[in-house]
Formats: C-alpha cells, structure tokens, sequence
C-alpha cells in the first residue's frame, strides 16, 4: 500500500526539515555556481585590539579580579608594539586574501577533527525519529521505502546544484550565504587519520545503497536502466529484504 501524500505533514515526520524533500530546477537563482554564490565575501579579520577587548568582556563573569588583571597584562604584552599580536594580525590579513574563509580549516579541525569522541550529542546534534508502531513487515517496508524516495530526490537536487540560496534572516539581513556544506551531504565521510581526522568528499552517483537487517548488509540497487525505481518497487525490494 502506498503511502498517502500528506504523510509528510502528519505524525512523527513532520518535523524533518521540509526544504530536505522539495523539488527544484538548476534554474532556481542562489544555486551554487551563481552570482549569488560566487560574489559572497570573504569572511574578514577583526581588528586585534576590538578582538581582545571582546575577549576581557567575555571572561570577565568567570574570572576573579586579580585573574582578569593578570590577564588584561598579558593582553597588553600581546598587543604591544614589540608584541607577537600585530605580527600575526598582518599574518592572518595575508591569508585572508588568498582564501574564501580563512578561519575554516582551523575551525572545523579544532571543534571536529580533532576530536575522537562520537559526533552525535558530543558535538553534533542528532535526530532521532519517534517511537512508531507498525503492523506488519509492509508497513516498515513502506516507511523505508519513502525515506529512500525522498533522500533520493533530495541528491538529485544536490547533483543539480539547485538548492536556492538561503540568506541572512539577522544580522546582515538578506545576505547570502553559504551553501558549500549542503552539497557535502550523501557525499562525504570522515576518514580517521594522525594527528587528526579528514573530511573526504567525492562526487558520486546515487546507484544502490546498503540495507543492514538481521545482522547481515544488502545492496539495494536503486536505478534499472538509468531509471530511479519507484516508492513501490523500493518498498517489494525491502519487503524482500525482511522476510
């Protein structure tokens, strides 16, 4: 039995972000490879002496009254003239005009990377779906079934780069912004490695995917001919894989 249409906007799934399933066309505008895209700017460099202040403001709750003098001496050292400060102020200035964001590789090895522990909960939110009662192998097969059909429409539109930009809805507000980690989605892994660990992404086709059921892996092809299977051929191949 298919599922009906409105399935989205009923019960546990409904809270799924609905930009995840919709259709697009490489004619929407923000696609990546527009102007839109292509003329973001770069991310900049705050001034040295507006950073250490922020950073004095922001330890103040936390520290006692001799910490924070001792700190605000050893910022002053920092900041001098003779300091290291304004040397790697002038280095991150040069950086910054040879990179798009000079911050990011920096940022993602030192709050990913470079940390061991399972990502979910310990640093990157995860979703889990609501207790759901079914009534037979069907029902779960139908379920699967869909959740494939949308992740599959969902990579061709990131295939297609036609995900419509998203803009600032704050500060800055309406401009563009980013849309390169979408398009690392299906597509990317984090491959283990000394000192730390890498982000890999190739660009890959959506030809099958692994069904693990029973303690044992199945590949689920998903195209016959160039031809993406249907919600109910997906849902006979996973019936065939539950029983």
């Amino acid at each position: 039995t298919r599922l009906p249409s409105s399935f989205l906007d009923t019960g546990w799934l409904a809270g799924l972000p609905r930009r995840m399933f919709g259709a697009s066309t490489p004619d929407d505008p923000g696609a990546l490879g527009s102007t839109a895209q292509v003329d973001l700017p770069k991310l900049p460099v705050p001034d040295l002496n507006e950073t250490m202040a922020r950073y004095i403001e922001t330890i103040r709750p936390i520290t006692t009254s001799h910490q924070l003098e001792v700190t605000k001496n050893h910022i002053q050292a920092f900041c001098s003239a003779d300091g290291p400060g304004p040397k790697i102020q002038e280095e991150l200035k040069k950086r910054q005009k040879t990179m798009d964001n000079w911050a990011y590789d920096w940022w993602t090895r030192d709050m990913y990377y470079n940390i061991l522990l399972c990502l979910p909960i310990n640093v990157s939110p995860g979703m889990v779906f609501t207790p759901r009662k079914f009534e037979s192998y069907t029902d779960i097969a139908n379920l699967a079934a869909r959740l494939v059909h949308l992740a599959v429409r969902h990579k061709e539109k990131l295939d297609r780069y036609a995900l419509p930009c998203e803009r600032a809805a704050s500060r800055e507000k309406g401009q563009p912004l980013c849309m390169s980690q979408y398009y690392r989605v299906f597509s990317s892994y984090r491959q283990p490695g000394i000192p730390y660990d890498q982000l890999i992404t190739t660009k890959t086709s959506t030809e099958h995917i692994v069904v693990s059921c029973s303690n044992q892996f199945y590949v689920l092809f998903l195209k016959i001919k160039d031809t993406y299977l249907t919600e109910e051929q997906l849902s006979a191949q996973f019936a065939f894989i539950l029983t």
